[in-house]
């Protein structure tokens, strides 16, 4: 598992400032993208409704990398609640 590798305060790192940059509707679809996939589909489908929204190829990557490492952390970070730690951030 991935996010073993990196501690959940690096984690957040590379999760907030992507998801930061969205709208609060089209931040929950990503968040939710994240919740209900695998990190590799997550990236795919967090690009793809990115790029339906109007972002920029090099933007949509960016924020899917994002994307995916957040459902990294809902995979492998289950027992410190990664995931809902990191989405709590995004309400600051």
């Amino acid at each position: 598992m991935y996010a073993m590798l990196w501690s959940l305060e690096e984690l957040e790192e590379m999760i907030l400032p992507g998801l930061r940059r969205l709208s609060g509707e089209l931040q929950k679809k990503i968040i939710k993208i994240a919740k209900t996939n695998q990190p590799v589909i997550a990236y795919d489908l967090a690009e793809a409704t990115l790029r339906n929204h109007g972002y920029s190829p090099t933007e949509a990557v960016s924020i899917a990398r994002s994307a995916s490492w957040l459902a990294v952390a809902h995979r492998d970070k289950r027992e410190e609640s990664g995931f809902e730690r990191i989405v709590a951030k995004l309400a600051l």
